[in-house]
């Protein structure tokens, strides 16, 4: 009798000990709930702007303080200005868009015009349909100034995320390798198989960003060249929601050049409309087609309807971050399947050895 006592207190500890381990995560998750998009997008920009900080590492003989310092301000200069400064451009755009819609000048507009036209056309076949867009204008500008304060906490909270996610940045760049040894170390998982988990994360990771966010931003930038020359009200505006839509695997910048190319059709002739369907298709569809296979292909193996349904899901689960955290998600669960064709023996290949 009291061997067996003394055989069930080691165990009685271990279930206490999960237990407490399981309500410390709970307490913690809870604690860090409001900056985990901040930390997961300084991983994101932390494996992807790798690269860099190691040039940088390289450069200054192994300070890896002042490499993960200079690798920040690098990003800032080069990726984040620009992203703020292009912001800034679609903001002024579409507040000109809102003056031109609200004040009487929209009367004059084409786009007054090309909604008359469509009245006229259609409006008989679409009875409960309305073509008034500025009584949608006003409810807008109603929302809006009835949210002001609320608006101007979360462009607060948006800005001390920012720094948050710079801040944490440095210390991954700092202390990146030391933080993937720990998670290699208390993985229970074999380390070769850790490896292959992280490493596909990794090509994952990187396949999103400089894969789907550079062709999206390249298509964007492509379609604005065509919306300028071909006389669009509000260039970089819609060019901004044409790179938004390029991260729609399948229908992607159509559902935005489509309707454009209706809009110069009634309100500048088939001229207009016909010189950017063309440029559309061969030059914006060229983009996609050429950069697309080379920069997601590599790291991204997965069917374009899941890297979709992972895009639509992942913005509805996790927010604004969901078209970088679905794909991401979406690959950590093939990287698991992986590991398990190869711990159960139905892989032939041999797990790789740890680096």
């Amino acid at each position: 009798m009291p061997d067996e006592n003394k055989n069930s207190i080691p165990h009685l500890q271990a279930w206490f000990l999960a237990a407490l381990i399981i309500i410390a995560v709970v307490i913690n998750y809870l604690v860090l709930a409001p900056y985990l998009a901040a930390l997961f997008v300084a991983v994101i920009f932390a494996v992807s702007w790798n690269p860099v900080n190691n040039w940088l590492l390289r450069l200054f003989k192994g300070k890896g303080a002042i490499a993960a310092f200079f690798s920040v301000i690098l990003l800032v200069v080069v990726i984040l200005l620009p992203f703020l400064l292009f912001g800034y451009i679609i903001l002024e755009d579409a507040r000109r868009l809102y003056i031109e819609l609200s004040s009487g000048s929209f009367d004059k507009s084409a786009l007054s015009g090309l909604f008359d036209n469509l009245k006229s056309r259609f409006g008989q076949f679409l009875p409960g349909v309305s073509f008034e867009p500025a009584v949608y204008i006003r409810e807008a500008a109603s929302f809006i100034t009835s949210n002001v304060g609320r608006i101007f906490s979360g462009f607060v909270f948006f800005v001390f995320q920012a720094f948050l996610m710079l801040l944490a940045l440095f210390y991954f760049f700092k202390d990146g390798t030391k933080l993937r040894k720990s998670i290699v170390m208390w993985s229970p998982l074999d380390d070769g198989y850790d490896e292959i988990i992280l490493d596909k994360l990794k090509n994952a990771i990187n396949s999103v960003v400089r894969g789907v966010l550079l062709v999206a931003l390249a298509q964007g930038v492509v379609s604005g060249v065509g919306y300028s020359v071909l006389g669009v009200p509000n260039p970089v505006l819609w060019a901004a929601v044409t790179a938004v839509a390029a991260l729609i695997p399948t229908v992607g910048t159509s559902i935005v050049i489509a309707p454009i190319i209706a809009y110069l059709f009634f309100a500048s002739g088939l001229g207009p409309a016909v010189g950017l369907l063309i440029w559309g298709v061969a030059a914006v569809g060229l983009v996609d087609n050429l950069l697309a296979p080379i920069l997601i292909n590599r790291g991204l193996h997965i069917h374009p309807l899941f890297i979709l349904l992972s895009v639509l899901g992942g913005i509805i689960f996790f927010g604004p971050i969901g078209f970088l955290a679905g794909p991401v998600s979406l690959s950590l669960l093939f990287a698991f399947l992986d590991v398990y064709k190869l711990a159960s023996g139905t892989e032939t290949l041999p797990p790789p050895k740890l680096q």
